[in-house]
């Protein structure tokens, strides 16, 4: 069994505050194996800096997905082809930097896959592609069972949008959680 803590996106300064001060003990209480947070508004709300995912794995976070803010500093984008361990929503253009989809080594624990993915309804992001799609055609060219468990982060305006693709793709995936810092997947009744 793995234990995974998904931390949805840190918020500036203050949330890279909170993390510092609550993951460590938090990891130790829990006995979490894995530590992944949504980085798109780490750096005072608007995106991701170098500095700012260093200073998130220094208190503990071991893997970062991200959204449609990871795009406002420009310094960044290098960082998406492999310095750090940052990916991108999956169903941008392939000719931007970066992957939308990492792999992380647990050891005895195995492998575990991280994708992140974008929604398009209410995202004015005129670039991406159909997210089922691309979610689908990734999944169907891995060998699933070869992980111990696979996450997306469906970053998303619409929370229709992240329920129906947590239906669609139930079996296929381990878990999905829905991002994006105003619109939280917390539905009432489900």
């Amino acid at each position: 069994m793995i234990r995974l803590l998904f931390i949805g996106d840190v918020s500036g300064k203050p949330g890279r505050r909170a993390v510092a001060h609550f993951l460590s003990k938090l990891r130790k209480e829990l006995e979490i194996d894995l530590v992944i947070t949504n980085t798109e508004n780490v750096a005072h709300g608007r995106g991701a800096t170098v500095e700012t995912v260093r200073e998130l794995m220094g208190s503990g976070v071991d893997f970062f997905t991200a959204g449609n803010h990871i795009w406002r500093n420009n310094e960044f984008h290098d960082v998406l082809s492999g310095e750090l361990p940052v990916i991108r929503p999956l169903n941008y253009p392939a000719d931007l930097p970066g992957k939308g989809y990492g792999e992380i080594d647990l050891g005895k624990k195995g492998r575990f896959l991280v994708i992140s993915a974008m929604g398009i309804a209410f995202m004015n992001e005129r670039t991406l592609s159909e997210p089922f799609r691309a979610l689908n055609d990734l999944l169907d060219n891995i060998d699933i069972d070869s992980y111990a468990g696979i996450l997306v982060d469906f970053h998303a305006a619409s929370t229709s949008e992240k329920l129906s693709a947590g239906f669609y793709f139930d079996g296929r995936i381990s878990a999905l959680v829905g991002t994006h810092t105003h619109i939280p997947t917390a539905d009432e009744g489900y």
